[in-house]
């Protein structure tokens, strides 16, 4: 799948001669049947003038140009009557509003996907709507099988829209099932913590120190096992979630487009083309935030089996009991605020692959830019640091770039 925008301006090369016959200036295609017909490379003083190349005679798209069988295959518009007719139409869908026939709001058409193979269309980017992603505005409606044209709108039925709308299904049984882990593992901390209980019931002074090291113990260890025995998110859970960025390869071929639900063939497409974790990345779909969901799961049955626990000690070890719990509650923010230092110290100095903007769409830091403490301040403030940290790039930070360069 290609973008329309992007094969503009591509520079247009016979594959006979090696020779340079302009530049794409737009891309034709037909609303009716939804297939790309051609591209249009020079538009004369008079439109019998124009220059087009029809989709047969291209041999491939690639980073730079595209490939054309011959010179002889850029021909004037009348010589093609399909392209002529929809030259004649002047591309009406383009900037025209998308309704569903039941009156929902689909957005404004700004450009368009094709698969360079087939040259069927797949979908279009719309601007607004009641779809558009929160930070960039835009959708990705699914071409539709019926279109009527009117003056100001498009209208189609309303299974696009039940297309474009994202199911979180797989996502809730990803966290039923990291859930139901942490239950049997908080069970195990829970009867360790009773323990202590006891012990601290029995000698008094003594055990003071005892329980400290083991609570601190068992909440490190229950720790490690939330981070090592949840269940890696896999790419098929990516499918019927929205697409928070785009997804395409270094050679310029779209996986799935910003906005757009995944489906199966998105899905083996990613996979087709090794593309799975950027994928899952674009979605959101990290381990990051099942571990996190998952452990405040935990904390919050595990709190309430020690208020239950407290309910059965006995009166004279009640202060002490009230001193465990606190230390017992001490120690576990240490280890969740230890967790998050750890990833805001890989963090900083990294590069963020998307723009982060608060409630109020003030802009947080920008697609690009270097991760600072200020930037981390101002995320956590605005109660979105996990998103921040969810959105670090992949490549290396700058200060190792840097220790490298001098090394």
């Amino acid at each position: 799948m290609r973008k329309g925008k992007d094969t503009i301006g591509k520079t247009v090369v016979t594959y006979d001669t090696g020779e340079k016959h302009g530049r794409i200036k737009d891309l034709i295609f037909d609303y009716h049947s939804n297939k790309v017909l051609g591209f249009l490379v020079h538009e004369g003083g008079w439109f019998k003038e124009t220059r087009v190349v029809p989709v047969k005679a291209v041999k491939s798209i690639g980073p730079d140009s595209m490939i054309i069988t011959s010179k002889n295959e850029v021909v004037k518009v009348d010589e093609v009557p399909d392209i002529q007719s929809i030259m004649e139409e002047h591309n009406i869908l383009k900037h025209t509003k998308i309704m569903t026939t039941d009156g929902r709001d689909l957005g404004t058409m700004i450009d368009l996907y094709f698969d360079d193979q087939t040259w069927s269309i797949e979908g279009y980017e719309a601007s607004g709507g009641i779809f558009a992603d929160i930070y960039s505005g835009h959708s990705f409606v699914p071409a539709p099988q019926t279109l009527k044209i009117g003056e100001e709108y498009a209208f189609v039925e309303p299974e696009v829209a039940e297309k474009m709308k994202e199911n979180i299904a797989g996502m809730e049984t990803a966290i039923h099932a990291a859930g139901e882990k942490i239950q049997e593992i908080s069970h195990t901390a829970t009867e360790k913590l009773q323990e202590t209980g006891e012990v601290v019931g029995q000698k008094f002074q003594k055990a003071q120190k005892v329980a400290d090291t083991t609570l601190k113990a068992a909440v490190e260890k229950t720790t490690q096992k939330i981070q090592t025995t949840l269940p890696h998110p896999t790419v098929e859970q990516t499918k019927g979630r929205r697409v928070q960025q785009i997804v395409k390869t270094e050679e310029g071929i779209f996986i799935a487009a910003s906005g757009q639900i995944v489906t199966d063939e998105i899905i083996a497409k990613a996979q087709r083309y090794h593309q799975e974790k950027a994928l899952m990345d674009a979605v959101g779909l990290t381990t990051g935030e099942v571990i996190r969901s998952g452990a405040g799961e935990w904390l919050q049955k595990t709190g309430e089996r020690i208020r239950e626990g407290t309910q059965q000690a006995k009166r004279e070890t009640q202060h002490l009991w009230e001193q465990t719990k606190e230390r017992v509650s001490n120690i576990r923010e240490e280890a969740v605020q230890a967790v998050e230092q750890k990833r805001i110290q890989g963090a900083l100095g990294r590069r963020v692959n998307r723009t982060i903007l608060d409630h109020e769409d003030n802009i947080i830091i920008s697609k690009g830019d270097l991760i600072t403490h200020e930037a981390i301040e101002r995320a956590r403030k605005a109660e979105i640091l996990g998103i921040l940290l969810d959105s670090v790039d992949s490549g290396k930070s700058e200060s190792s770039e840097i220790q490298e360069s001098h090394s």
